[in-house]
């Protein structure tokens, strides 16, 4: 019998990353918007589970900034637990609990103390990395320990628009397992092989034009994330009709994507295509738009018996939901980054609501009370508000605990540690029930202000020079690294004038740091 780790890389460790869909107040956000009951209101107490957690940044992320929550995370590689269960201890986060289990023992109930069912369970990538037992293990934790009317994130590399490049991942994989050494390092040294073989005239890779995109974003990737994306041994792109199945097997249905845009059938198909699968089944339909932009990655949502809210419903729940500010007022624009590309917001909408976002937060009556959206149908506000949502301008909030104190404890750890580690680009933002991203010249200022009680820019900017130079280390500016120190010295000087005009006003509005 295999073992959860069968197969998988485990010489080198993830990467600490975040990821916004997973936070429950972006969950909960989505299910109101898919028409369903939310599996767990953020100001109730409520539980929450990741598989395959990595290096747990995310539940340790996602306990600091909900405080109602109890988090659960695992993953089976214990190097990676155990730096995230002993930062847990020294911020004295108490509703984070990490295990090693795996994903069998975890289905016969064998695993470390958990509660009997979760509000949210969530799967990040993994299902496409394990192989089948495992699969139907995780299966079988799914199917019996999500309470009716919970709810289900699962994300995984998908057909159609993995089918052109799946082949260089095998080679990739077979490059790898001939080669002595370090997985990451294996990585690197096949990736330039692969490099070579295609400018040395290997006609596959000029067979198709979209084989240049894919290895142009290898070559923009570390060797630590190309082991663990590709050259697992158990590696997998779904269609989304097998997952579904698979899933109605642990007696999940389909509810919708996590990735709003993805739910709005005119971003995913052309009127011409949306005709063909008018009528369709859910799971054709899904898979009919999933040809027609050609998808690769899929994020979706399944539940058990959820609670369909009636249209009064609706809009009693959506009008529970504040929104605010997740960029800096001057960076807040109509013109949208998301899933389906770049988009031009309905102007006559999105510019009153960005113009308020810029005085506080707000709900959507608040918004519906502006004069130039009066007479707006609410389904439509709604609709606009995901979208600025998914581009990462607005997200959903949780009112009253922006200090919670552990969260400041969590960031203030995080932020010691980017003196001597690049690892970590995000901190708790409890304002958001979630975190934000925050780059390690961004955190050396944090650290550099706590340490010199300071908002000098000079004095920042010596300190935080005084860091880089140590370590033999220069600027990066526009993709190029500056030579001498007086350019050095310059740049940081100006990162730091610009984080403290623009930046610092919204961490303390997210409650990232304290007012």
């Amino acid at each position: 019998m295999g073992t959860w780790q069968d197969g998988y890389v485990i010489d080198v460790p993830y990467s600490a990353g975040f990821y916004r869909e997973l936070a429950p107040s972006y969950l909960h956000m989505l299910a109101v918007l898919l028409g369903m009951q939310p599996p767990a209101p953020v100001d109730h107490e409520f539980t929450y589970c990741e598989l395959g957690c990595g290096r747990g940044l995310g539940p340790l992320l996602l306990a600091a900034a909900n405080p109602l929550g109890r988090f659960y995370g695992y993953d089976f590689n214990a190097e990676q637990i155990a730096p995230a269960r002993a930062l847990a201890e020294r911020a004295g986060l108490v509703n984070v609990h990490f295990g090693t289990d795996s994903f069998a023992s975890l289905a016969t109930g064998a695993g470390g103390p958990a509660p009997a069912s979760f509000d949210l369970i969530v799967l990040h990538g993994v299902y496409s990395w394990v192989g089948e037992e495992n699969r139907r293990h995780a299966l079988r934790f799914l199917r019996d320990r999500l309470k009716p009317g919970g709810m289900i994130y699962v994300s995984y590399n998908c057909m159609p628009g993995w089918a052109a490049f799946t082949p260089v991942r095998r080679l990739l994989r077979e490059l790898v397992i001939r080669r002595r050494g370090r997985t990451d390092e294996s990585a690197l040294a096949a990736r330039a092989f692969v490099d070579q073989l295609a400018a040395r005239g290997a006609s596959y890779f000029s067979a198709d034009a979209s084989i240049g995109g894919y290895l142009v974003q290898l070559g923009e990737r570390d060797g630590s994330y190309l082991a663990h994306e590709y050259l697992n041994e158990h590696w997998d792109a779904f269609y989304h009709l097998d997952v579904a199945r698979e899933m109605a097997e642990a007696q999940l249905g389909y509810v919708g994507s996590a990735t709003v845009s993805d739910n709005v059938v005119s971003l995913s198909a052309s009127p011409e295509i949306a005709a063909m699968f008018a009528g369709a089944d859910p799971g054709m339909a899904e898979t009919i738009k999933d040809f027609s932009v050609n998808r690769r990655f899929r994020r979706d949502l399944f539940a058990r018996e959820p609670e369909r809210l009636s249209p009064a419903q609706f809009l009693a729940e959506l009008g529970r939901i504040r929104f605010m500010l997740a960029v800096e007022p001057a960076g807040a624009t109509t013109k949208l980054m998301t899933a389906a590309g770049e988009l031009a917001a309905n102007e006559a909408i999105a510019q009153p609501v960005l113009e308020r976002m810029k005085k506080g937060s707000a709900g959507v009556a608040e918004m519906l009370a502006l004069p130039a959206l009066a007479a707006l149908p609410p389904e439509l506000l709604a609709q606009t508000l995901s979208l600025l949502v998914e581009s990462g301008q607005l997200h959903p909030m949780q009112e009253g605990i922006a200090g919670h104190r552990t969260s400041q404890t969590l960031n203030d750890l995080l932020i010691e540690e980017a003196q001597g580690d690049n690892a970590v680009h995000f901190l708790a933002a409890p304002a958001l029930g979630s975190a934000v991203y925050v780059g390690r010249a961004e955190q050396l200022i944090l650290l550099a202000m706590c340490e010199l009680g300071s908002e000098s820019v000079i004095v920042l900017r010596d300190q935080v020079w005084a860091w880089i130079k140590a370590r033999d280390q220069r600027v990066l500016k526009d993709g190029n690294l500056l030579e001498g120190e007086a350019d050095n010295v310059a740049e940081v000087e100006r990162r730091v004038g610009q984080f403290l005009d623009q930046r610092l006003p919204l961490l303390r509005q997210l409650g990232v740091l304290k007012g």
